[in-house]
């Protein structure tokens, strides 16, 4: 249950994610994808750093992407 939960979880914030966002939204959004921290997750935010530099910026400082 828990495994459905996290994909819904993950689902939902990368769809977040690319939705025009102010950058401290996608700021929010980007750690709670880390803090999940499954391969899924982080391929979502590797997809969205291409296009956001101030985001790419950030998540360099806290994970290695």
């Amino acid at each position: 249950m828990a495994k459905e939960k996290t994909k819904k979880a993950i689902s939902k914030l990368c769809k977040m994610l690319f939705d025009k966002r102010d950058t401290y939204e996608l700021i929010e959004i980007a750690k709670a994808l880390q803090s999940i921290g499954t391969d899924e997750a982080l391929e979502c935010l590797r997809k969205k750093i291409q296009d956001n530099i101030i985001l790419e910026r950030f998540l360099g400082q806290i994970i290695k992407i």
